[in-house]
């Protein structure tokens, strides 16, 4: 008699204990699921007016569009590179993120917190925010980083590079403007290029090519050419090294246009004349140490003033007798 009622209060005991592994399984299965959720919207990029990247320290970048362009308004206005911007903003509209953690104890190892979190802010043509993003440490064996939208405290795993896009690397968390500025200060075509004027101080060095076939303008016929320097015939390949250093130069950074630069005083610069007959002139100023080593360079005399290598004027400015033949 005494049995029954033990194995009835057995039968729903088990039956207990099997709810409450089916609800834990429940849980944890929910818990294992990823929760994806967008951190800023799918907005068209052209909708996008102005950036604010702002670092945990002195770093900040601001940029600003007019019309399809986009310029630096913290380095003097200079234009930002057209492929940098796209590839920022299309890591920036849509972005998603999978939900990591809302404790706030934790947001310290996600690099999250108001010591080290990188600001990101959208706004439309109008002025209105769009979107504030904090970026937070690099992810472990994944591309992209620890995120949160300002005003919350929840930690999110979103893809992309966005760190990389704006200079962030490694521990220094200060967004750098060198990722986002284009850095192309000239380029031309060097079969174009009928002669070179180098101008130091006084002193003026014209190099000229000569054609083998002056009526033939076309690729093959102006790659047949001997360089000449008055009535002096010149090794031809260390001076096309010279115009070499010319056709393609990029900078490591910007100046301010509106400081001098030594330009007045440095007095070099160099004039190319091209198959046109046009003429494209570079100015070289007076070199730098701080805030790192190198020269003031502007292209036609006004506008932007890059800083460029600072070893690029030994490679041009050369004298006749450094570019005359190998003695035998």
């Amino acid at each position: 008699m005494k049995t029954r009622p033990l194995f009835i209060l057995g039968a729903v005991l088990l039956v207990l204990i099997g709810l409450k592994f089916v609800q834990r399984s429940s849980h944890e299965s929910k818990l294992s699921q990823p929760s994806f959720e967008v951190l800023f919207p799918a907005v068209a990029t052209g909708d996008i007016g102005r950036l604010v990247i702002d670092g945990p320290g002195a770093g900040k970048i601001e940029l600003t569009r007019s019309g399809m362009d986009w310029r630096v308004d913290t380095s003097y206005g200079h234009p930002a590179a057209a492929d940098k911007l796209e590839r920022l903003l299309g890591g920036l509209v849509g972005l998603r993120g999978e939900f990591r953690s809302d404790r706030e104890s934790v947001l310290a190892d996600y690099a999250l917190d108001e010591k080290r979190a990188v600001h990101l802010i959208a706004y439309d043509l109008g002025g209105k925010e769009l979107g504030h993003l904090l970026l937070g440490e690099r992810l472990s064996g994944a591309a992209g980083c620890f995120a949160m939208k300002a005003g919350e405290k929840r930690a999110y795993a979103a893809g992309g590079n966005l760190l990389g896009d704006i200079g962030v690397w490694g521990e220094n968390r200060e967004p750098s403007p060198r990722g986002l500025l284009d850095l192309g200060v000239f380029s031309v075509d060097r079969q174009q290029v009928n002669g070179v004027a180098l101008s130091d101080g006084d002193k003026t060095l014209t190099l000229a090519k000569t054609f083998d076939a002056p009526a033939d303008t076309s690729a093959a016929g102006r790659a047949q050419y001997r360089w000449l320097a008055g009535k002096k015939e010149l090794d031809r390949a260390k001076t096309d090294a010279l115009l070499g250093a010319l056709a393609s130069i990029r900078a490591t950074d910007v100046l301010d246009p509106a400081a001098e630069h030594g330009f007045a005083a440095a007095r070099r610069g160099v004039e190319l004349s091209l198959a046109d007959g046009s003429t494209r002139r570079l100015e070289f100023g007076a070199p730098i140490t701080a805030p790192e080593a190198g020269i003031p360079l502007r292209v036609g005399g006004a506008g932007n003033v890059y800083l460029v290598y600072d070893k690029l004027p030994e490679r041009v400015f050369k004298s006749r007798e450094d570019l005359l033949p190998d003695r035998k």
